[in-house]
């Protein structure tokens, strides 16, 4: 059922109300003027009986029926009597008069019956009884029932008309209120405002209402206002946050996430067009973040970055994977020649140096190559592949492209048998350390050794530690190796002091790697390395130039807490990086060791002289002894010895032996240029 509108309903309430009251006031009218009219009626017969009574009394004291009769007739004429009769006191009738023919009545047809007694000096003579007739009464009151009710009509209509204008009147206002709101409503305008034009509450609820829109539309302003703004800035954090989930922050190219995706978009999508990618890693990045600190790493791979974009077209994918690793999803090259023209053009990018801090730094690239689909189908096999091809192409020398070959596939998998077998191999002792004599070049004798690890394989017979340290390091496996390596060589320096009565100093190489442990990491290996006994300087650690360069709290305080144990600290390959005599002097070094490469080719190159004798000198200015590493002949010995160098080690002292071979020759090894043992 469908709801009235307040207008049905303030007109069916008017009207209603007024009908009401007419309807009771008509009502009320009508009984007062029924009332009326009998009780008029009966004063009227009771004024004509009061007239003729004197004259029925005579009449009867006389007997003058005539009298009496015309007494009867009179009041039987008066208009609203049926009947008069008049009887003796004794119940005779003397007379009975009628409108009816003289024929008899039962009194209860007679209508209404007044008795009124007559009487003469208080005796009463008889009694004179008049019926009255309710048809005149009745005609009377009909004819004043059609005229009211004629006008009870008239003023209903004028009532509703009447209902109409008042409900007009006050709707009015509400209905131009409510086509405002609606207006309001469907258009979303909020400026528009309702006429006031009454001063009841309706004009003061509308009054309110335009107030209430006022502050609607400044708020509904300054809404879009910051709906705008907000939408601006949720625009830009969209595009910041894109650029963080796709973007390198330090490069500004495509990062991980942004490549993965790429790469496995167009491997489903790409059906038989061919692309390549290319697997990018920037040569011995390491060594220069570690030397140089990581201000110049990052500015490396941002000139790295910039290179390769202009090497390469505008709609291959760019992409830095993570430290100095870019890669590349080429699609320009259509056929193997023109990719190895690409890539070299790539590879020759990289033979300019580069400038960090107003030094010129030279870093070649390795790139690792895949096609698709020759080389495979799927993101993931392409992504080995080419990340094969690299390491195939840094095994190599490094600044070179390798190309994936099915055959590569075999050398991945030995590598990963490797790293599975390396997991083990500390738990079924296969590990053994080597070590090499350390000689006093005046003297000629055994003065210190340095612990070199080698790997037992059961398959592969003894492995060096370039073919296997890469992937400890990579694994997690070098901390606790390194320990393993430190603490046999502190309990062999303390089995040659019971063989021989003098401590021997033995020399360790450590690992970055193991400066980045914790503290309580290696706190078991410092409470066993100290129940040892082991005096200050006998063992000594060998660091890099690069681990000084860029050291972290954490190192510094390692470096220190070696210090407080007794343990001496030398720098390995001295020469190779780029280390500061500042950093000689703050970490108090006791030893220095240079670099082979310098060594090998002493007797013909005079740069390589002096850089020996430049590093010998400024060594002993700071108080710190230097051993010259890889001595294989008896003029490069001399030529160190005149330099004034202190110590020298190499195969032409001795190679490195296990531990009871040093026991059984320790004798024999005193003796400068005797050759190899082993």
């Amino acid at each position: 059922m469908k709801p009235m509108s307040v207008t049905t309903k303030i007109m069916a309430l008017i009207s209603s109300g007024m009908i009401f009251i007419i309807t009771v006031l008509f009502i009320s009218f009508f009984v007062f003027q029924s009332t009326f009219i009998k009780e008029n009626e009966e004063q009227r017969i009771r004024s004509m009986v009061d007239v003729v009574k004197p004259m029925l009394t005579a009449a009867i004291l006389f007997d003058d029926e005539e009298a009496i009769l015309d007494a009867v007739i009179a009041l039987a004429e008066t208009t609203s009597v049926s009947e008069v009769v008049m009887e003796s006191r004794d119940d005779r009738v003397f007379h009975r008069f009628g409108k009816h023919s003289g024929m008899e009545r039962k009194p209860a047809d007679q209508g209404v019956a007044y008795g009124f007694p007559i009487r003469a000096d208080g005796e009463e003579l008889g009694v004179l009884t008049v019926y009255r007739t309710n048809g005149y009464m009745d005609t009377q009151i009909a004819i004043f029932s059609k005229t009211l009710f004629s006008m009870f009509f008239f003023i209903i209509v004028l009532s509703i008309i009447f209902s109409y204008a008042i409900q007009h009147i006050i709707s009015s206002p509400l209905k131009r209120f409510t086509s405002v709101i609606k207006s309001i409503y469907e258009s979303g305008l909020y400026d528009q405002r309702a006429e006031v034009s009454t001063r009841d509450e309706v004009g003061e609820l509308t009054t309110y209402f335009n107030f209430m829109m006022e502050e609607i539309s400044k708020k509904d302003q300054w809404l879009e206002e910051e709906v705008a703004t907000r939408t601006r800035e949720l625009k830009q954090t969209n595009r910041q946050l894109y650029e963080l989930a796709y973007t390198d922050p330090l490069t500004k190219i495509a990062n991980r996430s942004r490549f993965l995706r790429e790469l496995e978009y167009y491997t489903l999508h790409a059906g038989e067009q061919n692309f390549a990618l290319m697997f990018i890693d920037l040569d011995k990045f390491k060594m220069i973040n570690d030397s140089m600190g990581h201000d110049a790493g990052d500015l490396l791979l941002q000139e790295a970055a910039k290179r390769i974009g202009s090497a390469m077209d505008k709609d291959d994918i760019i992409a830095r994977l993570g430290g100095d690793e870019f890669v590349i999803i080429h699609f320009g090259s259509r056929n193997r020649k023109q990719l190895q023209l690409r890539c070299e053009g790539l590879r020759q990018q990289f033979l300019v140096p580069f400038t960090l801090f107003e030094k010129e730094i030279f870093v070649s690239v390795s790139v690792g190559v895949a096609q698709y689909p020759a080389d495979g189908k799927r993101s993931d096999q392409l992504i080995r592949n080419a990340d094969e091809a690299m390491y195939q192409a840094k095994a190599k020398g490094r600044n070179r492209v390798g190309y994936y070959e099915p055959c590569m596939g075999q050398a991945a998998a030995e590598r990963v048998n490797l790293t599975q077998d390396l997991r083990i191999a500390l738990t079924k002792n296969e590990f053994v350390v080597y070590y090499q004599p350390i000689v006093d070049l005046k003297s000629g004798k055994w003065v210190k050794v340095e612990a070199l690890l080698r790997w037992h394989h059961p398959l592969r017979g003894v492995i060096s530690p370039g073919e296997f340290i890469r992937h400890a390091e990579e694994n997690g496996m070098v901390s606790e190796l390194g320990r393993w390596v430190f603490m046999q060589a502190a309990h062999f320096a303390k089995q040659l002091f019971q063989s021989t009565g003098e401590w021997i100093p033995i020399s360790v190489n450590i690992s970055p790697r193991q400066f980045n442990d914790k503290v309580e990491d290696y706190a078991d290996y410092i409470r066993r390395f100290r129940r040892l006994r082991i005096p200050n300087g006998v063992m000594i650690i060998e660091i890099t130039e690069g681990l000084l360069m860029d050291v972290s709290d954490n190192t510094s305080r390692i470096l220190k807490d070696l210090r407080r144990l007794g343990i001496h600290l030398a720098i390995d390959d001295f020469g190779t990086g780029y280390s500061s005599l500042s950093y000689l002097r703050r970490f108090d070094i006791d030893l220095l060791k240079i670099d082979k490469s310098f060594v090998e080719n002493l007797s013909s190159s005079k740069d390589d002289r002096a850089i020996c004798e430049a590093v010998i000198t400024m060594s002993h200015s700071l108080g710190i002894s230097v051993v010259a590493e890889g001595i294989e002949n008896n003029q490069q010995s001399k030529l160190l010895r005149l330099m004034g160098c202190d110590y020298g080690q190499g195969y032409h002292y001795a190679v490195p032996l296990q531990e009871i071979q040093l026991l059984n020759n320790i004798n024999s090894l005193n003796i400068e240029g005797q050759g190899g043992y082993g």
